[in-house]
């Protein structure tokens, strides 16, 4: 599957393009060759491995766990809080204040009362300006 990909994307290229990639391809070779030469020791890269051990499993365990009690509808509230503090463009506060909206609106359907005025919901400053702004 990987080749016919490789073959669609390569034919869509332009002809200095496919140069220009041929010739990274070649700069990311020559910073990856290994020089074979006397009394050069590889035990470094054997010891390196990728297998999943009892640590790993453990913590993709935690993680797997983490993600199902998420509250998700809250978690993202939080994120649109966060990115309404942080973004100054006022029509991307709008966006994304629309989103809260439609969050808000699936919370009160659920009867989700705590949640409507917990601090996840709570706007900041710019917040508050881009609602006035917008209405």
């Amino acid at each position: 599957m990987v080749p016919l990909i490789d073959e669609k994307l390569r034919a869509r290229q332009s002809a200095s393009e496919r140069a220009d990639d041929a010739g990274l391809d070649r700069h990311a070779r020559q910073l990856i060759k290994v020089k074979d030469a006397p009394g050069k020791d590889f035990t470094e890269f054997a010891a390196f491995d990728l297998s999943m051990d009892e640590q790993v499993a453990t913590a993709l365990g935690g993680v797997r766990d983490g993600i199902r009690a998420t509250d998700l509808p809250v978690t993202e509230l939080q994120c649109l809080r966060s990115l309404v503090r942080l973004e100054p463009n006022v029509t991307e506060v709008a966006a994304f204040l629309q989103k809260s909206l439609t969050i808000l609106g699936e919370l009160e359907g659920a009867a989700r009362w705590r949640d409507l005025v917990g601090p996840g919901v709570q706007l900041p400053p710019a917040g508050r300006r881009a609602a006035r702004a917008s209405s």
